[in-house]
């Protein structure tokens, strides 16, 4: 599988540190397809700006900024990622209501409730 960078890896709660040499018998398996961003993952792309959050392996933009905040996000967590990483996560909606439910995989926890998005997968998560 290609990496297109750290953060993807991040968003699994890894980093290049936790990345061993490949054996003999690695490099023998076929290579698969990149590593896509987890669930609960905040991204755009250079080539689209508009901030999904990815829930189910789908991705669902943000119509405003309002929207995004009050929701209790932080701009600081999106990752930007390649155009093609984007793509490749179909698109199923817009999120339009500021008040609505946070969607599956998404975690704000306690500590992080007024001041943003947290992956942590220790963190309870509010229902």
């Amino acid at each position: 599988m290609g990496i297109a960078n750290e953060g993807i890896l991040n968003t699994y709660g890894l980093s290049f540190a936790d990345i061993h040499p490949s054996s003999a018998e690695d490099l023998s398996l076929p290579e698969g397809a990149l590593v896509l961003p987890a669930n609960g993952s905040l991204v755009k792309s250079q080539e689209d700006q508009t901030v999904y959050l990815i829930s189910q392996g789908q991705r669902y933009g943000f119509i405003s900024a309002n929207v995004f905040t009050s929701l209790a996000f932080k701009f600081s967590s999106v990752l930007v990622v390649t155009n093609p990483e984007l793509q490749a996560l179909p698109y199923t909606s817009n999120l339009e209501n500021p008040a609505s439910q946070h969607q599956d995989g998404t975690d704000i926890s306690y500590r992080e409730l007024f001041t943003g998005y947290t992956q942590a997968k220790d963190i309870p998560t509010l229902q």
